[in-house]
């Protein structure tokens, strides 16, 4: 597993592997502006408190959606072939 996203020294709340068919599994918490937990993530396996929803486009996609249709989590996993762009 690669820790993605970690503050500080406290709990990883995203991390991820690659399983033998070049899947993304992840790993992940989600949290409230107050700090209550939304969801739990377990290698792409939701267990939500609220009314969330799971989306996968495609094997490199997975996203975290509330009842608003609004992206609370958006992960895509490039692979070697392909080209990355950023901004500075």
């Amino acid at each position: 597993m690669l820790a993605i996203v970690r503050i500080a020294d406290g709990p990883i709340l995203l991390q991820g592997s690659i399983d033998p068919e070049g899947e993304l599994l992840l790993n992940a918490k989600l949290y409230d502006q107050t700090g209550v937990l939304l969801c739990d993530v377990d290698e792409n396996r939701l267990d939500a408190v609220g009314n969330l929803c799971v989306g996968r486009p495609d094997l490199s996609t997975f996203l975290i959606q509330d009842f608003h249709r609004k992206e609370l989590l958006y992960v895509h996993f490039l692979t070697h072939m392909q080209s990355r762009c950023g901004w500075l």
